[in-house]
């Protein structure tokens, strides 16, 4: 795919190059005249003609058939003598010595001491603070701004 690429912008390049200077897309003339006025008598360059021979080239696909070995997976089945262990578990049965416990209440004396409260009425002096609003005079100063009018220059 990068060769087929790389050929197709060498083709167009050699076509470019080839190709007729006032022709295509991309004008290389040094004419004064604007493209609007090219066909006036007065700037337009005289034509001539000529017949020449030129060789091209033609970017052509082919395909073909190229032999190549390929590897694949195939399978086959094959005896095979294998040895594995087993681990099985096997009942045996025999005799022990068990030493069991139970658990046996006893009643044991238990001392303990409790906290009861007492109230006892008593007599207290309290002091209590009421808070009162009084009216205090209040002096103060407000600026009032004054506009005089001026003249100036």
């Amino acid at each position: 795919m990068k060769k087929m690429l790389l050929a197709a912008l060498l083709v167009a390049a050699v076509v470019w190059v080839a190709a007729p200077v006032d022709a295509g897309l991309f004008r290389r003339s040094s004419a004064p005249c604007a493209p609007a006025d090219c066909c006036a008598s007065p700037c337009a360059a005289p034509v001539s003609w000529t017949e020449q021979k030129v060789e091209g080239f033609r970017l052509e696909m082919r395909t073909k058939i190229v032999p190549t070995q390929v590897t694949r997976m195939v399978a086959k089945t094959v005896e095979e003598n294998v040895k594995y262990t087993v681990c099985e578990t096997i009942m045996v049965p025999e005799k022990r010595k068990v030493t069991s416990y139970q658990q046996v209440m006893k009643d044991v004396p238990y001392t303990y001491t409790e906290c009861v409260p007492v109230v006892t009425p008593t007599k207290q002096k309290v002091t209590t603070y009421q808070q009162v609003t009084k009216q205090v005079p209040y002096t103060y100063t407000v600026n009032v701004p004054v506009i005089t009018p001026t003249s100036r220059w």
